[in-house]
């Protein structure tokens, strides 16, 4: 019973980040293109393309972790791509050249809470281990949720 509830606050939380991230990179899709294209090892191509599926699929999988819809096939995407931007925070964070031209991509800012909104470097790595913790959570409980055949 308590897992089950643990599980559900994770899909919550991890749904409205996701959420949250989506909203904001669509409403400043600018913001979000220009931190896209401070990748140096990311063609220009490959900015357009993610400028435009990054959100698509955070708002897809907010929506699915939040409804309970299919809810174990977006806990493993969640997880992949909060490893792939953990990742990336990690490495601009042990490159200063690309910590100096900023990282985010502003996609906190439309949360109510400042202090999660200006996190960036080691701090926001280690929002996104616990964000990563959670989404193994929910794979860990996937069996015990119901999901629509």
């Amino acid at each position: 019973m308590i897992a089950r509830r643990m599980a559900l606050l994770c899909a919550w939380i991890v749904g409205t980040v996701l959420l949250i991230a989506a909203f904001t990179k669509i409403g400043d899709w600018k913001t979000f293109g220009h931190s896209l294209e401070a990748v140096p090892f990311l063609p220009r191509w490959g900015a357009a393309f993610l400028l435009f599926w990054i959100p698509s699929l955070e708002l897809t999988l907010g929506l699915c972790l939040l409804a309970g819809v299919y809810r174990y096939e977006a806990s493993v995407l969640s997880l992949l791509l909060f490893a792939v931007f953990t990742g990336w925070l990690i490495y601009a964070a042990l490159h200063p050249e690309i910590h100096a031209t900023g990282t985010g991509c502003g996609c906190m800012k439309l949360t109510v809470i400042p202090q999660v909104a200006d996190l960036s470097g080691w701090k926001a790595v280690g929002r996104n281990i616990l964000l990563l913790g959670m989404c193994a959570a929910l794979l860990f409980a996937g069996n015990k949720t119901k999901r629509i055949e």
